[in-house]
Formats: C-alpha cells, structure tokens, sequence
C-alpha cells in the first residue's frame, strides 16, 4: 500500500467517522430548536 492510498482510507475513515458523529448531533439540534424557539418568545 502506498502512502497516498494509506492516506485516501484514514480520510475515507475519518469521513465515516465523522458521519456517524454528526447523526445524534444533528437529530439533538432538530430537537432542540423548537425549544429554543419557545424560550425566545
């Protein structure tokens, strides 16, 4: 394996990674707007 494709997975990795860290976060926000919503009115 060379380093450019050793590079291409980690970033591939990362990616996922990243895609799966942002799915609870993004559902969390959902949640939390209307309430933010409500406390600003």
């Amino acid at each position: 394996m060379t380093l450019l494709q050793g590079m291409r997975k980690m970033i591939k990795g990362l990616l996922n990674w990243l895609k799966k860290a942002m799915m609870p976060l993004i559902k969390w926000e959902q949640l939390w707007k209307p309430t933010q919503n409500q406390w600003i009115i």
